[in-house]
């Protein structure tokens, strides 16, 4: 596989995590996710892939809308690092609310596929 074929299919992966995260097609979503992931959110609380899925399986987070920004791509080896812009449109129990953050989040291919690994995120000014 070539680094720009890589790149492609890490952007596929992580436009279909989105889309089923939007779309709250969470099984899809789970799959996506590396079973020792681990989210630094942009207001410092951490969760593994279990703790992450609970949040959205339980209600208390539905995301509504998701746009990325500036996207890079690095490959390195079987690993991918990804940077950008991410601007969310969440309900937080009841309450609508818009984010705006600049992340990086790292991708590694794994049983013939790319799952997410890690995410971490800061708020934008």
């Amino acid at each position: 596989m070539t680094e720009e074929q890589a790149k492609r299919d890490v952007q596929e992966a992580d436009d279909l995590r989105v889309a089923a995260l939007v779309a709250k097609d969470y099984d899809s979503f789970a799959g996506l996710l590396a079973d020792k992931l681990v989210y630094h959110h942009a207001s410092g609380k951490v969760d593994s892939k279990n703790s992450y899925l609970a949040q959205f399986l339980d209600g208390r987070v539905t995301f509504l809308a998701s746009h990325r920004e500036h996207v890079s791509i690095d490959i390195v080896g079987q690993t991918a690092i990804c940077r950008g812009i991410a601007r969310n449109e969440l309900d937080v129990e009841g309450q609508r609310i818009s984010t705006a953050s600049r992340f990086f989040n790292i991708w590694a291919r794994q049983e013939d596929r790319w799952t997410m690994v890690a995410w971490s995120s800061v708020k934008l000014d």
